[in-house]
């Protein structure tokens, strides 16, 4: 085999390997610390009933309850969460929380919104919206959390589909696997939200005053 041959096969090699290691360096990971983290989620919401075109909210909020600081608390959103997803176009379980597969055939990317996110959580405040977003799909990362301490995730969101859904939601406590969020009681901090969108959009009337008050 000619040269060129071989430093191309190496090439190949070290492509193939780079999300398990960087040729001839260290894991991509090594800065993460291997361990059990023990969290707390104190609250996790989100409206049940919405209405399309009217902002919502979800909201997760983590406390450490351990004795370590985690390297990177971390939420990450999938439709599911042990509960079904229906609507017309919908197909199963996806991946991203805020969005289906469409079932129309012809579609370059098959997935549709449920929700517009209009702001994500922001790792540092003014930091413009989703400043906690990571290159993982689905994942938010707020940074270091200290013992005694909490993180909030809020999202605001906008319906934009009608339909029945489900959220499912898992906390991190980093972003490459080593550093393993738990419970109390051992168990990961898990758990979904099952969230009905009502089609028929608000009515709205004027008072007196000139006042718009939107009505059920």
């Amino acid at each position: 085999m000619g040269g060129n041959a071989r430093r191309t096969l190496a090439l190949t090699a070290c492509a193939v390997a780079l999300p398990i290691a960087a040729c001839g360096g260290a894991k991509q990971d090594a800065d993460e610390p291997s361990g059990n983290f023990t969290l707390d989620v104190t609250r996790a919401s989100f409206p049940k009933q919405q209405r399309l075109a009217r902002t919502a909210k979800l909201s997760i909020v983590v406390r450490n309850v351990g004795n370590d600081k985690v390297p990177d608390v971390a939420v990450t959103l999938r439709s599911g969460g042990g509960v079904s997803t229906s609507g017309t176009g919908a197909q199963g379980q996806g991946l991203d929380a805020f969005s289906y597969r469409s079932a129309s055939p012809g579609l370059q990317d098959p997935s549709r919104p449920i929700w517009i996110v209009d702001r994500g959580p922001r790792q540092v405040m003014g930091q413009g919206p989703g400043g906690g977003a990571t290159a993982y799909v689905g994942t938010w990362a707020l940074g270091p959390l200290a013992p005694g301490q909490t993180k909030t995730f809020d999202w605001d969101v906008t319906p934009v589909r009608a339909g029945s859904y489900s959220v499912g939601w898992i906390v991190s406590a980093g972003l490459n696997g080593n550093a393993k969020a738990k419970l109390r009681n051992g168990g990961i901090p898990r758990g979904g939200f099952r969230v009905s969108i009502n089609g028929t959009p608000e009515q709205a009337r004027v008072t007196e005053s000139g006042q718009i008050v939107n009505q059920p």
